[in-house]
């Protein structure tokens, strides 16, 4: 964004952000818990995006004001994450360090508000914290208790999948859906020969990458020996055909709107982008978390590979 514009936007949410409080400071005080949230969701946004400077302090001064423990989450919640990203708009930040502080800040609201709504994207984000550092049985474990105590919500429904994930080597995979092109396609008909499940973005550039490996990597082996489906997670599908217009692959890509929160993400509790599945030429689970760099040689492990 041209700095004039980014100024001139800076601008109008600080204007925003002004009349809100002023909408506070007057409103009838049944109507305060509502426009106090406003405020807050509002203010925080505003400084994840760097408009509001001073914008923490003014959220340290909303969380002293709360009336009850859910206001108090709710603030509380937005705060952290107004902080984390404050934080890492800073130059010369120590990334890792803040990622500590932040996940530590996630640990302590889940302390401190168990049964919070907040708590369930909380216990999710610690989840993938745990699967990223190999801690695997800590993250179902924290997976579980999320699906549990949160039933019915989108966190409740990625950490189930997430489990279903991590425990499916050596399983059947079920997935089908609608190709981009509007046809229907079950990974279950593609038994008899490896299959590589591969989800991806047009805004994720490490999947362009992928995309580029493996349509070589299928010219090798040919259709015969090797099958792919793409599962394709943008939030408009016009990105991606688009994308395949202009670089178009020779398999199938599911398509279904939600990205990352719709059911082709929250079925397998797909958090992060590439993520990549193996499937043996008995339509088993072989990796469900194979990169592209080690594809190839898990290929020649299996049955019907090259």
């Amino acid at each position: 964004m041209p700095a004039a514009a980014n100024a001139a936007r800076g601008e109008l949410a600080i204007q925003q952000v002004a009349i809100l409080e002023q909408v506070l400071a007057s409103c009838a005080e049944g109507d305060r818990g509502f426009w106090m949230n406003q405020l807050v969701e509002t203010l925080a946004a505003y400084v994840q995006e760097g408009l509001v400077p001073g914008g923490v302090e003014k959220l340290e001064k909303l969380a002293e004001a709360a009336s009850d423990d859910r206001q108090a989450a709710f603030i509380a919640f937005r705060l952290a994450q107004a902080r984390y990203s404050a934080s890492m708009q800073q130059s010369g930040v120590d990334g890792e360090k803040l990622q500590q502080q932040w996940f530590a800040d996630l640990e302590a609201f889940v302390t401190k508000y168990p049964q919070a709504a907040q708590a369930a994207e909380a216990l999710l984000q610690l989840g993938f914290r745990d699967e990223f550092e190999a801690r695997e049985a800590d993250a179902i474990a924290r997976y579980e208790a999320l699906a549990k105590d949160f039933p019915g919500t989108p966190q409740a429904r990625k950490a189930s999948g997430a489990v279903r994930r991590l425990q499916s080597e050596g399983k059947p995979l079920g997935l089908a859906g609608t190709g981009i092109d509007g046809k229907k396609v079950d990974v279950a008909s593609l038994r008899g020969v490896p299959v590589i499940i591969h989800w991806w973005s047009t805004d994720c550039e490490p999947c362009k990458v992928d995309l580029a490996q493996i349509r070589e990597l299928q010219g090798r082996y040919g259709p015969k020996k090797l099958a792919v489906v793409g599962v394709a997670l943008d939030g408009e599908k016009s990105k991606v055909v688009k994308f395949l217009q202009e670089k178009p692959v020779p398999w199938p890509v599911l398509y279904e709107p939600g990205g990352l929160d719709g059911r082709l993400a929250e079925e397998f509790g797909v958090l992060a982008l590439p993520t990549m599945f193996l499937v043996a030429a008995d339509g088993t689970v072989a990796d469900r978390n194979v990169s592209i760099t080690e594809l190839e040689k898990k290929l020649e492990g299996l049955a019907g590979g090259k």
